[in-house]
């Protein structure tokens, strides 16, 4: 299951998203609660633009580990890209008690 995370980590790295993808894939197969993989699998789908799969992937994510600052933060950044202004005003309230860097960071990406 490492090796897969690994192999992912080096395809993100590469700019091989696809690839990415299919080994962070794998890694979950082995291991559905694997935080990282799927933190990782999420950030390869949003750079694809594929929102959706980004979305279940962070929501995975926070399901398993509700205090996951960054989690939270690419839902609302998602969220905000999707027009979902209430979405991604639930993420900010979430992360303001999670990390405030990281909220204020998010307010202005939603408001300015």
């Amino acid at each position: 299951m490492r090796a897969w995370v690994l192999m992912g980590d080096c395809y993100s790295k590469l700019e091989k998203n696809r690839r990415a993808i299919k080994a962070y894939e794998e890694a979950v197969k082995i291991d559905p609660s694997h935080e990282q993989a799927l933190f990782a699998l999420g950030v390869s789908y949003a750079k694809l633009e594929k929102r959706s799969g980004a979305v279940a992937a962070f929501k995975r994510v926070v399901e398993i580990n509700p205090s996951h600052a960054e989690a939270h933060f690419s839902l609302g950044v998602l969220y905000e890209a999707q027009g979902s202004m209430s979405q991604a005003w639930e993420e900010y309230k979430v992360l303001k008690t999670l990390d405030e860097k990281l909220a204020d960071k998010l307010y202005h990406i939603i408001f300015w």
